[in-house]
């Protein structure tokens, strides 16, 4: 029995789940921050994850993208607060990348991660969280596609990009996010 068709319906299923929605206009650039806040003040879920230990954690500004899992996000970068929204709990800006070991465009996205992690090294520190591994913080934020990208400072809510940017744009999305105070 051939098994091609069941290969090629296999690899179209792949493509589909992780089709990157990009759009050359400048507006689609812009972050969506109150869609990010009000998925996750919506999702009951979020407030049923199960309390974490705090601890506090230096910052690490050496260059180096870190993983995170469900217990080193709500520590690290935020837990939700039903009256001010997420909170970030660092001081130096941050981006989280929620992605798939699975996800062609998560994997085209790393490289460009690693090079910005380096290059904004001291400036903004990039952090990574597997879907697949930390299913309650990707409900609870109400991730629906990867890779998404959730931008964080302090004294502001996230804003989330959605979809794989080519390097340049990413850069020039960053550039404005560390502008704005």
């Amino acid at each position: 029995m051939n098994k091609f068709p069941f290969l090629l319906i296999g690899l179209c299923f792949l493509l589909i789940s992780c089709v990157n929605a990009q759009s050359e206009n400048d507006e689609d650039l812009k972050v969506e921050t109150e869609e990010v806040i009000s998925m996750a003040m919506d999702n009951p879920n979020f407030n049923k994850t199960p309390a974490v230990k705090q601890e506090v954690y230096e910052e690490d500004l050496s260059g180096n993208i870190i993983l995170l899992d469900d217990e080193s996000f709500a520590a690290r970068i935020t837990d939700i607060d039903n009256v001010k929204g997420l909170q970030y709990k660092g001081m130096t800006p941050c981006i989280v990348d929620f992605y798939a070991d699975w996800c062609r465009p998560c994997s085209a996205l790393h490289p460009i991660l690693m090079e910005l992690a380096k290059e904004y090294k001291g400036k903004l520190i990039i952090y990574k969280i597997n879907t697949d591994k930390a299913t309650s913080t990707a409900t609870a934020l109400g991730i629906t596609s990867i890779p998404t990208l959730l931008f964080f400072k302090r004294n502001a809510q996230p804003g989330a990009i959605k979809g794989a940017l080519p390097k340049k744009e990413l850069k020039e999305v960053i550039e404005q996010f560390l502008k704005e105070e």
